[in-house]
C-alpha cells in the first residue's frame, strides 16, 4: 500500500469514528497521533522502534510498525521529529511507548508546556470565528508533596498497566505522567495514597473561552494548561494536543489532523532551535575574515522563578526522587553538591542524548546551563513538568528574554510560512 492509499484509508477510518461519536456509540479508538523528538543532526534513530516490532517500509519518510498482533501504527519521518499514527486504545499503546522513551537515548516526548499552550490558544483565537467550540484542560499535580513514593509502592517509572479485582475495574498508570486512573465508571483506588491535584476542564466557544481562562489564572493551580482542542479547519472537531506529544484526532479529516500537527510541530523545531543557539555554552569562532581563528564564549542560562518559593519538604522531595533516585519525568541524572543552606549544584547529564548539564537549585529559582550540543528539548521537558507537578505559575527566562517570547516568534515565523505556502 502506498502513501497516498493509507492516509486515505486512516481518513476513512477517522470519518467513520466521527459518525459513531455524533450517534454517541464509539465502536472502535479514535486515531492518535504521538510526536517524538530525536536530535538536531541527522541521525537513523527510526530503528528505536524496532523494539516494538518490525517495521515495514511504504516510502522513504514512512514505515508501517507491527507485531505478532497486527499493526501497532504508522511511523512518519520528518527529520528531527517522528510521529506515529495509531488506532489502537491508550491503555494498550501509551505503556509501550513509555517504556520505549524510557529506555531510549534517542527518542523524547514533545513537551508542551504551559507557555507554548497559550501561544498556541492566541494562535486558535486569531485564526478561527469566535464561535467554534475549544476544550481545555488546565491542573496541577502536586506529586512531589506526597510524603512517599508517588501512588504507593509502583515506583514513578512503572510503566505497566495492573489489574485491581477489588474494585471490578482495571487500573491504568500512565507511563507519561505517572498519574493512576481507573476506566471502570469513576472507581478510584482508596488505598492509593490521596493527591491533591487540582484539574479543571474548560469547554466553551472560543469567544467566551478567553474571558474564562483569564478568570481561572488568578488562581494559581488553574495556569497551567496541559490540553488544548484545537477547531478543525476544514470540517466540525477537533484535534486534542496533550502536555506530552500525544495528539487525539475528534475530526472527520485525518489530512486536517495531519497538517494541524505538522504545524505545531514546525513551531515547536523552530522554538527549540532558537533557544539551542541562545543558551548553548561554548567557544564560538568569529568571522574576522582572515585565519585569526578568534572566538567568543557564548551561552546564556534558562532560569526558571517561583514567586511562591517551593516549600522545603517538595524541594527536598523533588532533589530525592530526580536525582538520588532518578524517578519521574525530569529524565535528568547527577550528584547533588550542597553550596549552601536548601542552595545546590548539579554537574549531571541529560538522559536524553546522554549530555551534559549544570544546574543551580534553590527553592526560589533553578538556573540551568545547557553546553553546546545538549538537546535544546531538555529545556522544554523540564519546564512543562516543573509547571505541572512543582509550580503551575513558575516564570520563565532565557537569557534576558522570557520563555514564551521565543514561543510567539516560532509561532508567527512557521505561521507566515504556512500562510505563504497556501497562497
Amino acid at each position: 500500500m502506498d502513501r497516498e492509499k493509507l492516509f486515505k484509508r486512516l481518513d476513512e477510518y477517522c470519518s467513520q469514528r466521527f459518525i459513531e461519536v455524533g450517534r454517541r456509540r464509539l465502536e472502535r479508538p479514535m486515531l492518535k497521533t504521538y510526536v517524538f523528538e530525536t536530535a538536531r543532526t541527522e541521525h537513523d534513530s527510526i530503528g528505536e522502534f524496532q523494539s516494538l516490532g518490525v517495521l515495514s517500509r511504504v516510502d522513504e519518510g514512512l514505515c508501517e510498525l507491527s507485531d505478532e498482533e497486527g499493526p501497532l501504527g504508522y511511523l512518519e519521518d520528518i527529520g528531527r521529529f517522528k510521529m506515529l499514527y495509531t488506532l489502537l486504545p491508550t491503555e494498550q499503546i501509551e505503556p509501550l511507548l513509555g517504556r520505549l522513551v524510557k529506555n531510549s537515548q534517542m527518542l523524547d516526548n514533545l513537551w508542551l508546556s504551559g507557555e507554548t499552550f497559550r501561544v498556541l490558544f492566541e494562535n486558535v483565537a486569531e485564526s478561527f470565528d469566535p464561535w467554534r467550540f475549544i476544550r481545555m484542560a488546565m491542573g496541577h499535580s502536586p506529586i512531589f508533596e506526597m510524603p512517599r513514593d508517588y501512588a504507593g509502592a509502583p515506583s514513578l517509572n512503572d510503566q505497566d498497566i495492573q489489574c485491581d479485582r477489588s474494585v471490578g475495574g482495571k487500573m491504568i498508570h500512565d507511563c507519561f505522567t505517572g498519574e493512576i486512573t481507573y476506566d471502570s465508571d469513576g472507581l478510584f483506588a482508596e488505598e492509593l495514597e490521596e493527591s491533591p491535584t487540582s484539574r479543571l476542564l474548560l469547554s466553551n466557544r472560543l469567544r467566551r473561552a478567553g474571558e474564562l481562562v483569564r478568570l481561572f489564572r488568578s488562581a494559581r493551580e488553574f495556569r497551567n494548561i496541559t490540553m488544548l482542542r484545537v477547531p478543525a479547519f476544514t470540517t466540525a472537531g477537533g484535534h486534542e494536543f496533550h502536555f506530552y506529544g500525544k495528539v487525539t484526532n475528534r475530526s472527520s479529516d485525518f489530512f486536517d489532523h495531519r497538517r494541524t500537527v505538522m504545524f505545531v510541530v514546525r513551531s515547536y523545531e523552530y522554538m527549540t532551535k532558537l533557544l539551542e543557539d541562545e543558551v548553548w555554552l561554548g567557544p564560538e569562532k568569529i568571522d574576522t575574515g582572515d585565519k585569526s581563528g578568534i572566538c567568543e564564549f557564548r551561552g546564556a542560562p534558562v532560569t526558571i522563578e517561583f514567586p511562591m518559593p517551593l516549600a522545603r519538604t517538595v524541594f527536598e522531595r523533588f532533589l530525592e526522587l530526580t536525582f538520588e533516585k532518578g524517578k519521574g519525568p525530569f529524565k535528568l541524572w547527577g550528584n547533588l553538591l550542597e553550596r549552601g543552606p536548601n542552595c545546590y549544584h548539579v554537574y549531571g547529564l541529560d538522559l536524553h542524548l546522554v549530555q551534559e548539564i549544570f544546574l543551580e537549585l534553590t527553592p526560589e529559582r533553578f538556573t540551568v546551563m545547557l553546553p553546546r550540543g545538549t538537546c535544546g528539548n531538555t529545556i522544554h521537558r523540564l519546564v512543562t513538568n516543573v509547571q505541572r507537578y512543582l509550580a503551575p505559575d513558575a516564570e520563565v527566562w532565557v537569557g534576558s528574554k522570557t520563555y514564551i517570547d521565543y514561543a510567539r516568534e516560532a509561532f508567527k515565523k512557521i505561521g507566515s510560512q504556512s500562510a505563504s505556502d497556501a497562497n
